[in-house]
């Protein structure tokens, strides 16, 4: 413990991320393997147990067994049989246990082994068991032959593969799902040296400490908002950055929980497809932030919220026409602030009773000489009462510990001179456009 308190941020930061992706890895691998090998077993249970079960439909099998293959027409075609399919042994038995037919001739005539068959001679349906036979440790699907005019069971029909061949089969899971280890770990280790170059980038260059060194050493000298906003700026991005990576983590737990019912409760197959269907967030909505905010803190900051959307059963929804470049705009921290406050305080109201609808839309333009930034929601709206005071500290409908939202917001707004302006609606929603001078 002592090591990991002396070890730096960026350390710290590295070892975070690449365990957040040493531990989806390993889930998913086992979750891969678990089901995987399921499906293979489930297969192969499939089979045996048809053929089986088409071995004892055939009209001659009856035949077979009360008189013997005399033409050795059907002992051919048996061979083929098991030649042609998964089987290790195809084996067909009279009422006394005594074998007429087993892929291996020289043990024709002699008693079967494994004492297994004695259920479906007694009428049982037809079931797999595992049992060691001639050949060793064997899974056997039996399927029961019976007198076409009296119903009688007059012997049976079992079709196996040996144990060595789902070894094989785990065997070879297992060397797959060592590949995909190695390959996500190899991943991981790259996503997170990915990160820390990104983040040493908006630092421009400095270490994570030097740069909370420095913010306490000038923290008392800076005495406008200005001067603030320039320095901590840089630190914006490590925050937004951290702040989605929570997000993911979170998200991500809740999804295991998922899998893990699932798995307990034995639908592997539902488990599979919820691992095939499930994302974080969609692949093309974080492309189009990307593409649309250049600016990578803000980014960062829309993507981690859209997750917490996801999660929380809302719709986030970034306006089509918002095309938001990375030059002659407010702070980063500005942005972050308005933004981060707007949409955690839609969120709220969305989460706060069973709304039709929870959809959140968020805008951002910039021209020349001004910023705007919009924010709707499908909420409940805002009480006439609380929207006369909504810019005093602790104004809010939900209770002590809120209401701060749109105070900080207004400061921010109020330091460069800017308007807000709230349009809402009781049942309708709420729709807040921010416009921020350069």
């Amino acid at each position: 413990m002592k090591k990991l308190k002396n070890l730096s941020i960026a350390s710290k930061l590295y070892l975070m991320v690449f365990g957040l992706c040493a531990v989806m890895s390993l889930v998913a691998g086992f979750v891969y393997y678990g089901v995987t090998s399921q499906m293979g077993r489930r297969d192969l249970d499939t089979s045996i147990t048809d053929i089986a079960a088409f071995v004892a439909s055939l009209d001659d099998v009856e035949t077979f067994i009360r008189e013997g293959d005399e033409s050795k027409n059907l002992s051919a075609a048996f061979d083929a049989l098991s030649n042609m399919s998964q089987l290790d042994l195809l084996v067909i038995c009279d009422a006394t246990s005594t074998r007429q037919y087993h892929t291996i001739h020289d043990r024709i005539g002699e008693g079967f082994i494994g004492g297994d068959e004695s259920p479906i001679l007694a009428g049982a349906k037809p079931y797999i068991s595992m049992a060691v036979g001639t050949m060793g440790l064997q899974r056997r699907a039996f399927h029961a032959v019976t007198d076409e005019d009296t119903g009688e069971i007059i012997g049976f029909v079992m079709a196996s593969v040996l144990n060595s061949r789902l070894d094989e089969i785990r065997a070879r899971n297992i060397r797959i799902f060592a590949a995909i280890l190695v390959f996500i770990f190899l991943l991981g280790a790259a996503i997170a040296q990915g990160f820390l170059r990104s983040l040493f980038r908006s630092l421009l260059g400095h270490d994570p400490e030097e740069m909370a060194e420095l913010y306490v050493e000038r923290g008392e000298l800076l005495e406008s908002m200005e001067e603030r906003v320039a320095l901590s700026q840089q630190l914006t991005g490590a925050n937004a950055m951290v702040e989605t990576l929570r997000t993911v983590n979170h998200e991500f737990k809740n999804k295991l929980h998922v899998i893990l019912g699932l798995l307990e409760t034995g639908n592997t197959v539902g488990a599979k497809e919820y691992i095939l269907e499930a994302s974080l967030a969609s692949s093309e909505a974080v492309s189009d932030i990307g593409k649309r905010i250049t600016n990578a803190s803000v980014a960062a900051l829309l993507i981690g919220k859209q997750m917490r959307a996801n999660e929380l059963g809302m719709t986030f929804i970034l306006k089509q026409d918002t095309v938001f470049l990375d030059k002659n705009v407010p702070s980063t921290e500005s942005l972050v602030t308005i933004l981060g406050n707007l949409i955690e305080n839609a969120m709220e109201e969305l989460n706060s009773k069973d709304f039709e609808e929870k959809r959140i839309e968020i805008g951002l333009y910039m021209s020349e000489d001004h910023t705007i930034i919009l924010c709707d929601d499908t909420g409940g709206g805002i009480p006439e009462d609380i929207l006369v005071k909504i810019y005093d500290r602790h104004t809010s409908t939900k209770g002590d510990g809120h209401g701060n939202g749109l105070h900080t917001i207004r400061e921010v707004v109020d330091f460069y001179e800017g308007t807000i302006h709230i349009d809402t609606e009781k049942g309708e929603g709420t729709s807040i456009r921010i416009d921020l001078p350069v």
